[in-house]
């Protein structure tokens, strides 16, 4: 879709917290919540100027039935504003963007989600988390689609290892120069609310080669290159962003949504088919932000891209670093976008998985 004048105004998320972690207290509504208030008060958005609402996730089966309208209600929305629910992970964000930012207001977009919550959780006699990760095209669990990924391009297990510790880097950077503090909302967890958890604990700071070797893979059959070091891991959290019409914020230039690619990398895909559309080269983006599924599916992307973008790619670090959030991980992506852009710059951000992928266009604007 061309978007007309629509700008991203800004945003916050919560810290992303390790599944059985600090925020293992609150369920996915409250940390959406929780993102969507601090989104409200950094752009100095009033709930009268919000026209409608998305909350983006992976499964409802951690929420309460219309979750976007219960969450509507807890924020104080007038009853008049559309809230819909969309239930496709990383990709949701794209698709709100694409799909459902209203004409006449602001549009308040949340993604969040539970891994604490979805852990035991069954539905058609599968864990949530299992059915969540599972492709529908393929019917492969992550691991197994990772795997497949790799083989079909070529990949080695130490060039998966790079691109994961080169993301824990990237965000371990960012959190010591405060551009991870300056995108989240602490969050009082806890029975008594005693903790103040302000960081993101997924991150590892000392991730090395030779610590990332020893992990083992996830198969054990010969050759594989897959392991819980080079995937992204389901995680708590939650962010929000508003956007809409208007004369501030980072310009949204174009979003593409399609159906997944079953040959080559979708998420490479996205990106070449977002640039074509605006006749923009490669080389002339500033910043470049990939949902990292996996560092097979970012490998995969590079490939078909040219690896010359890398140093261009996730500079504050990507889901394998923080964990990933549906629908948080691709709005933090966005922020993070809007945050590293000069005026006038162009930046991409992409993902793919649940048999979708898609990309935004962001042009940079003056603060």
């Amino acid at each position: 879709m061309r978007v007309d004048a629509m700008r991203i105004l800004g945003g916050a998320r919560t810290p992303f917290g390790r599944a059985k972690g600090a925020l293992a207290s609150f369920g996915p509504l409250a940390l959406a919540r929780a993102a969507a208030e601090e989104a409200l008060a950094r752009t100095e958005t009033a709930l009268e100027d919000v026209a409608a609402l998305v909350l983006c996730t992976g499964a409802a089966a951690s929420f309460p039935p219309y979750p976007a309208r219960v969450l509507a209600h807890e924020l104080g929305l007038a009853p008049d504003r559309p809230c819909i629910a969309v239930l496709e992970d990383a990709v949701g964000p794209l698709v709100a963007l694409d799909r459902h930012l209203a004409r006449g207001g602001l549009t308040l977009i949340i993604g969040a989600d539970s891994a604490s919550a979805a852990i035991g959780n069954q539905e058609a006699g599968r864990s949530i988390l299992d059915r969540m990760s599972t492709d529908p095209d393929t019917g492969l669990l992550l691991g197994d689609d990772a795997e497949a990924v790799a083989r079909a391009h070529g990949l080695r297990r130490d060039a998966l290892d790079s691109i994961a510790i080169e993301s824990h880097t990237n965000a371990a950077r960012a959190r010591e120069e405060g551009v991870l503090g300056a995108e989240r909302v602490g969050l009082f967890a806890g029975a008594d609310f005693e903790e103040h958890v302000r960081d993101d604990q997924c991150i590892v700071a000392t991730a090395s080669a030779q610590k990332f070797a020893a992990a083992p893979a996830m198969k054990s059959r010969p050759g594989s290159v897959t392991t819980h070091a080079n995937i992204a891991l389901p995680c708590d959290g939650a962010a929000a962003m508003l956007a809409g019409a208007g004369r501030r914020g980072a310009l949204l230039r174009r979003v593409v949504v399609a159906g997944a690619r079953p040959e080559g990398s979708s998420l490479g895909a996205a990106v070449a088919a977002v640039l074509e559309a605006e006749g923009v080269a490669l080389g002339d983006l500033q910043a470049l932000e990939l949902h990292e599924r996996s560092a097979a599916h970012v490998a995969a992307a590079l490939k078909e891209l040219g690896f010359g973008i890398r140093q261009k790619l996730n500079r504050a670090g990507g889901a394998i670093a923080l964990g990933h959030v549906p629908g948080g991980t691709m709005l933090r992506h966005l922020l993070c976008l809007r945050a590293r852009l000069e005026p006038g710059g162009l930046g991409v951000a992409a993902a793919a998985g649940g048999g979708l992928c898609g990309a935004a266009l962001i042009e940079g604007a003056e603060r």
